[in-house]
């Protein structure tokens, strides 16, 4: 037995003249797979991979700036944290333009969940010994716990229940 694995999203043009297939105010109906309109979920990856693109060359190519404002001596390891998040910028940026970039942003959303936390635990601890250090980790984990988050939301809103398939 086949699974209706698509769902149904109707719109209208409100100025025909910018319709170009002549239909006019017909209404237009556009399936996605998976259910939800797959764009709200390319938006916050095509985001959070330009943040990461952003800060992976900041790291690359400065490292001993970076880590005189955080205070930390191996920058070797923030040169190499840049080049992950180059890499990592790059694959989200690809992802988005899957027809279907679930999957890529489940794991995604699965490997920066844990980050901001990474982050207070960096400050809390110590490791990042001045005040400018504190305040950057701690605004970088902010800013990705509202990227996970509005990547879960997406995620949420683009699923679709057996029970809606079923329908």
């Amino acid at each position: 037995m086949l699974e209706n694995r698509f769902s149904l999203s109707i719109s209208t043009s409100d100025d025909p003249v910018k319709r170009r297939d002549g239909l006019g105010d017909l209404y237009k109906v556009k399936s996605f797979p998976y259910g939800g309109d797959m764009n709200n979920l390319r938006l916050p990856l095509q985001t959070n991979g330009a943040f990461s693109v952003m800060s992976g060359v900041l790291l690359t190519a400065a490292p001993d700036t970076v880590a005189g404002w955080l205070g930390l001596e191996p920058t070797v390891l923030i040169r190499l944290f840049g080049v992950v998040l180059l890499g990592h910028g790059l694959l989200l940026f690809w992802s988005a333009t899957r027809s279907n970039p679930r999957p890529l942003a489940s794991m995604n959303l699965l490997a920066i969940a844990p980050y901001p936390f990474a982050m207070i635990t960096l400050a809390a601890t110590g490791l990042v010994d001045t005040s400018l250090g504190r305040a950057l980790v701690l605004a970088d984990g902010a800013i990705i716990a509202a990227m996970a988050l509005w990547q879960w939301r997406s995620l949420r809103d683009t699923n679709v229940s057996p029970a809606a398939i079923a329908a």
